[in-house]
């Protein structure tokens, strides 16, 4: 605001702000929303901890916490009392990628439910790249197509190892008729599956099956699967 004075001086005056704060619980998550965990072994997992508070004038009630998926688990790293989370108060929600539970690239939601009267959830993001001990060269899945009964078919996957010494144990396949699985080793860590498959005269519709490779050395991962199909 400006004023004149009697003597014709301009007088300038500051008006401080009002600051108001809801009498309503308010739900926020403070930084980081999202964490990400980069590249890492796939049997190892990882964990990230975010922090919840409220801002608002009442207490703030967390309802529960959801996942997204299988692969990880979410809770509450401490107990609210039943009264709530008091204003200005802060807790934790811990996030944790599974060990072997996902392999390669991904972003996955933890939804946390709470009685904000304008955020009824608030979303918290985790991503990162579980890279496993054998990486599949390529999709996962491979579509033969239309095969003839009785004919053959045949395809070849290419595999890296991702650590040193890795020995990988024989194909194990499961399916409805006889497939060949060779695997053999190439130069530095790579690795080819040769697949045949021989689907017999009589059979007809659709099929399905798995290629599965033990991880002999080291210790603790689990096979890795190659599924090719045909319609």
């Amino acid at each position: 605001a400006t004023l004149l004075s009697s003597t014709g001086l301009a007088l300038f005056m500051s008006m401080p702000w009002a600051f108001c704060v809801s009498a309503e619980p308010v739900a926020s998550v403070e930084m980081p929303q999202s964490v990400d965990f980069g590249r890492y072994p796939a049997r190892e997992g990882r964990a990230a901890l975010f922090t919840i508070a409220n801002k608002g004038g009442s207490p703030l009630h967390l309802l529960g916490v959801r996942n997204s998926c299988d692969c990880l688990k979410a809770d509450m790293s401490s107990k609210l009392p039943e009264t709530g989370l008091e204003p200005g108060g802060k807790t934790e929600v811990k996030v944790e990628m599974l060990p072997n539970s996902i392999q390669g690239k991904y972003t996955k939601l933890v939804y946390v439910d709470c009685d904000d009267p304008v955020n009824r959830y608030l979303v918290l993001t985790i991503s990162g790249e579980a890279v496993p001990i054998i990486e599949v060269k390529g999709e996962r899945e491979i579509c033969a197509g239309r095969i003839k009964g009785g004919s053959t078919w045949s395809g070849k996957v290419l595999l890296e190892a991702t650590e040193p010494e890795v020995e990988a144990g024989a194909p194990l396949v499961k399916s409805p008729f006889p497939v060949d699985a060779k695997l053999e080793r190439g130069a530095g860590d790579s690795l080819s599956l040769s697949l045949l498959l021989h689907p017999p005269g009589t059979f007809i519709g659709e099929f399905s099956c798995s290629v599965s490779i033990p991880v002999v050395k080291p210790s603790g991962w689990e096979p890795v699967e190659r599924c090719p199909s045909s319609v």
